[in-house]
């Protein structure tokens, strides 16, 4: 039988892996993007069962306070998604995932966003984001709201798979702290959350330790955490990867990596590797309760090579966790 990436997804027991693609630029040709979707149907369905679904995430314009990032428009998540999902090429398995920032979509767009993206779209993943950082005023609804919605909507129409934002460095005291806010995400109704990129193991493992806490506290079952990784393989992708973050990548990884100048790619892979191991050993050495899944990205075109090698061994190290049968 063949399970839905919401299916699986509520298995603890399953491994579940997603492969994340940021969309083309708005001033492709329309040539272009067929091509670019294309491509990604045919790579991805290289990768079988082992790809559940292609996370495409809605590329939002920052500028916080003290900083601002600018980025190329790129095209929106659903579109790009649906020229994907159309292509005879896709595995028969693999789902699309798309993420959306509901608190900047007015109300008055919020449902006609809703009926398009599920009905004329035909996606059934998606990601709530909540507000950029510094931001206040709200136009839409906050992630736990949309949360709620999407919800609604689920009970009385198609299944939606709900997802949500988890931030290993969003930590605070009280209610503001992101497990807190991870465990009232769950209750509102997110059936999963992908994390933000990261590249040391404390941070993520204490989020999870804590995350399982709070749930128990608040009397919900943990969820499945999909943790996001994306090799480095250049000094031009480490900044590109720190303006995403609006951090920079801690000083012993970016020296492990670019120690070798003819093997950063490989040194990055083999950095993100062993870091999963870490939590993976953690989190199921110690029974923690929250199934994991893992989702690696592609950045730029200039990491892409070094995220297909990354997906490709990934399997291996989850089977030692989770094994076949």
């Amino acid at each position: 039988m063949t399970l839905t990436f919401s299916e699986k997804v509520a298995d603890p027991k399953r491994r579940v892996g997603m492969f994340e693609f940021i969309p083309p630029e708005v001033d492709e040709s329309e040539a272009v993007l067929a091509r670019s979707a294309a491509g990604l149907a045919r790579t991805m369905a290289g990768f079988g069962d082992e790809v559940d679904a292609i996370y495409i995430p809605q590329i939002v314009d920052e500028s916080t306070a003290g900083m601002s990032v600018n980025r190329p428009d790129r095209l929106k998540a659903r579109r790009f998604a649906a020229l994907v999902a159309s292509d005879p090429n896709l595995h028969a398995n693999t789902e699309m995932l798309i993420t959306h920032p509901f608190p900047n979509t007015p109300m008055e767009e919020t449902e006609k966003w809703l009926e398009e993206t599920i009905g004329d779209y035909g996606i059934r993943n998606i990601v709530a984001v909540g507000p950029a950082l510094y931001v206040t005023d709200l136009t839409g609804l906050s992630a736990t709201a949309a949360l709620e919605r999407l919800r609604e909507l689920s009970e009385t129409g198609p299944r939606i798979t709900r997802g949500a934002i988890a931030m290993d460095t969003r930590r605070a005291e009280g209610e503001e702290d992101e497990p807190y806010r991870m465990a009232q995400k769950a209750l509102a109704g997110a059936d999963f959350f992908t994390t933000q990129l990261f590249y040391t193991a404390g941070g993520m493992i204490r989020l999870l330790q804590d995350y399982r806490d709070e749930s128990e506290r608040q009397g919900v079952e943990p969820k499945r955490v999909f943790l996001s990784v994306a090799p480095i393989p250049s000094k031009s992708i480490l900044r590109v990867v720190e303006s995403l973050l609006g951090a920079e990548v801690d000083k012993e990884t970016v020296e492990y990596i670019f120690s070798d100048k003819t093997g950063r790619g490989n040194r990055s892979i083999e950095s993100i590797e062993n870091m999963l191991r870490e939590v993976f050993d953690y989190c199921y050495g110690r029974d923690l309760g929250v199934p994991l899944g893992i989702s690696v990205g592609h950045i730029t075109e200039g990491n892409f090579r070094f995220a297909h090698e990354l997906m490709h061994s990934l399997p291996e190290l989850a089977k030692d966790y989770l094994p076949d049968g």
